[in-house]
């Protein structure tokens, strides 16, 4: 938790992975 909050920007790439993997198993399935 602490070091989310200390990298916020950290989130922005993360949560950009999360969506393409879920384009990807939508497009997959």
């Amino acid at each position: 938790m602490q070091a989310r909050i200390k990298n916020p920007v950290v989130l922005v790439p993360g949560s950009l992975q999360a969506l393409l993997a879920l384009d990807r198993s939508t497009e997959a399935a």
